[in-house]
């Protein structure tokens, strides 16, 4: 790459970005760079420099700004092409930070609906290496290009999003958690960030962080927008299992009879089944109730020492129905 729009607007040489000295020459290249390979007017131009007061020397100035930027371009790499239709910077699609973005970005995406799980991940994370800051750091962002500054911005975070699919796809729960923090800092309102970080969080056995970080989602909606969080992940929490509509009575289960391809169940003791749900929920230790795995509907083979719900006792439960091969009695 040689021109540099993903942050401060910048001409690659020998691996170090270089800015124009002049501050018009520098939004001159982001306007450029953004439109590349589409000439622009100079009359277009000047607008876009000059938005409110439009010096006599307008168009002067912006060929001594062409001819800075000329000879910031180092050869072999993109050019500056004048016609008369204007100005345009011609690039193939590595020449230019914010087309190789949308190139990788396409690349993720056609591998990962190929299946391509581990190839689509390295796709998307070169695509968010190449951003070093907002579109135009520290520069105006010129009319002419605005909405072309938003759809990068929105792209950069839907790639980072899909970053993150593929890489639940490749269970690296952990490796997701400190870059959707990051995010969240960044776009606080977005919901689907927080959506995956529960989702992560949860993944990597950290329940009670989880439900921490849905508390303090819901309460920013709250402030902010007046709304609550979306019902996909609220269900998060609100429901991890499809429990029955009354409370179900959970006990040990201390015989299997797989004769009758069921499963004899015998309480050894009834517990306080919204207390046990309850800890589960909240990611405590089950493991003085016989599985660390917490409270589970009858819905395949058991051991000895599973716990079990059914709902209620001495009749089938939903789970049981639905699997149509074991059931609780």
């Amino acid at each position: 790459m040689a021109v540099l729009v993903l942050g401060a607007p910048a001409v690659l040489l020998v691996g170090n970005p270089v800015r124009p000295q002049r501050r018009m020459a520098r939004t001159l290249l982001g306007v450029l760079a953004l439109r590349a390979n589409r000439a622009v007017p100079v009359a277009t131009l000047v607008s876009a420099l000059w938005p409110e007061q439009v010096p006599a020397s307008a168009a002067a100035n912006v060929r001594s700004h062409i001819a800075e930027l000329r000879r910031l371009l180092p050869p072999g790499g993109p050019t500056l092409q004048a016609g008369a239709d204007g100005y345009a910077l011609l690039s193939d699609a590595t020449g230019v930070d914010a087309l190789h973005f949308r190139q990788l970005l396409t690349g993720g995406r056609r591998l990962a609906s190929a299946g391509d799980a581990a190839s689509a991940a390295d796709r998307y994370a070169k695509a968010l290496a190449l951003w070093r800051g907002p579109v135009l750091a520290g520069e105006s962002v010129p009319a002419l290009v605005a909405a072309e500054a938003v759809v990068l911005d929105d792209l950069r975070l839907r790639c980072l999003e899909e970053l993150v699919d593929v890489r639940f796809t490749l269970g690296q729960h952990y490796d997701v958690v400190p870059l959707l923090k990051g995010a969240i800092a960044d776009h606080p309102l977005h919901e689907r960030l927080w959506h995956q970080l529960l989702l992560a969080l949860l993944g990597t056995g950290r329940r009670a962080e989880a439900r921490e970080h849905y508390r303090r989602l819901a309460a920013l909606l709250d402030a902010e927008l007046g709304v609550t969080p979306d019902p996909a992940t609220a269900r998060l929490f609100t429901a991890p299992f499809p429990w029955p509509a009354t409370p179900p009575v959970t006990g040990l289960l201390r015989s299997v009879n797989p004769s009758t391809k069921g499963v004899t169940m015998a309480l050894s003791a009834v517990l306080d089944a919204e207390e046990i749900i309850a800890r589960w929920r909240e990611g405590l230790d089950l493991s003085e109730w016989g599985s660390p795995a917490g409270p589970l509907f009858a819905s395949g083979k058991f051991a000895e020492g599973d716990i079990v719900a059914c709902n209620p006792p001495g009749s089938r439960c939903s789970a049981c129905t639905a699997s149509q091969q074991y059931y609780c009695c």
